[in-house]
């Protein structure tokens, strides 16, 4: 082609409701509407657009950014949804609209080409998969897990001479000790956390994922109750959720600062957001931002480091998938997972045999 092909022009397009069927104003969903701008500045970095893109370059990029399996599947149906859309809405006629009149016939029929072929090749399914994100041999190396010194360092850094480090120090413990999610750590109440099943001291999960209820039992983790009871005490909770926010700092009339008053709750975002404010460093050196789900994974890996079986580990964690729970415990490096030895053998019998010289 002679001319330079206007992917600029295309781009625009998708965000533009006039090329839908009822002609409409499309009034995007706010999920849907963030999705597709992230989309478009992903694009705009790697300098493609929306008919040359690569979704599962796309998918990468938002697991490397910590999103969720789920989240990534949202984002990626979003994408696809109105690639499909927009392809069944008269593509062709739109987008012999949208070639300037310097093109010539042959150019623009090569563009419009182009273009479709390239919408159906990034249609295809097989190049967005994300089914198998939360498999080991995907992404392992790009998940967090803490090993005993980051865990030391992680729950050091609080300050608890102030109200929030001490709030901040109970949350990381329990979550780390327990494996809890972080909505689970949100729901928690005061009756949740000395619960006893068969004669052992647990922590009760009273409506997990998929509504499901869970005892995890503390075991040698018990003293974590008495960092959480710190928190209690200082605060005054007696009952109701455990972990809480606060509201702005307030002054008295002289400008002095007064007490901190507490919320009724804390939310998911406060969660995420207090894990990511104490950074660990890497063997190199390097910070690393912690997640909430980083705290899952690292419980799941020191567990099973110190001998508590997956499918026990599964259990505590809430899994219905014991393969998820082996994602969470990741891959091991080759030392830790060197055979055991399943039989003895006294090979000098073999020079015994071969003295004598017997054969078939």
């Amino acid at each position: 082609m002679s001319n330079v092909i206007p992917f600029n022009h295309v781009n625009h397009m998708l965000l533009d409701a006039k090329w839908f069927k009822d002609g409409r104003a499309v009034r995007e969903h706010k999920d849907k509407a963030y999705r597709l701008g992230l989309f478009q500045t992903w694009l705009n970095q790697q300098g493609d657009s929306w008919f040359a893109c690569d979704l599962a370059s796309y998918r990468d990029t938002l697991l490397d950014k910590g999103y969720a399996t789920g989240t990534i599947r949202g984002h990626l149906s979003t994408v696809r949804a109105r690639l499909k859309k927009l392809n069944d809405n008269n593509l062709r006629d739109m987008l012999y609209a949208s070639v300037p009149d310097s093109f010539s016939p042959a150019d623009r029929k090569a563009f419009v080409d182009e273009i479709v072929a390239r919408l159906e090749n990034t249609l295809k399914p097989e190049h967005a998969v994300v089914k198998s994100i939360v498999k080991q041999d995907v992404v392992d190396s790009q998940q967090v897990r803490l090993n005993e010194r980051q865990c030391n360092d992680l729950v050091h850094q609080m300050n608890i001479k102030l109200l929030s480090g001490m709030r901040d120090l109970a949350l990381v413990s329990l979550m780390m000790t327990t494996g809890l999610r972080e909505q689970e750590a949100v729901d928690l109440t005061t009756d949740d956390l000395r619960q006893s099943v068969n004669g052992e001291l647990v922590l009760l999960v009273r409506e997990g994922k998929g509504k499901k209820q869970r005892a995890i039992p503390y075991g040698d983790n018990r003293f974590v109750l008495q960092i959480v009871d710190k928190w209690l005490d200082r605060t005054g909770i007696l009952s109701g959720r455990v972990f809480r926010g606060f509201y702005k700092p307030r002054k008295d009339k002289q400008g002095q600062s007064l007490p901190p008053k507490i919320r009724q709750s804390l939310s998911v975002r406060a969660v995420q957001n207090i894990i990511a404010a104490y950074p660990v460093a890497d063997d190199d050196g390097n910070l690393i931002r912690v997640h909430p789900h980083d705290l899952r994974r690292t419980y799941a890996r020191r567990q099973y480091e110190m001998g508590l079986d997956p499918v026990k580990i599964q259990q505590n964690l809430g899994h219905s998938d014991l393969s998820t729970t082996l994602g969470y415990i990741g891959s091991l490096d080759m030392q830790s997972r060197r055979g055991k030895r399943m039989f003895s053998y006294d090979l000098r019998e073999f020079d015994a045999y071969i003295s004598v010289g017997k054969d078939l």
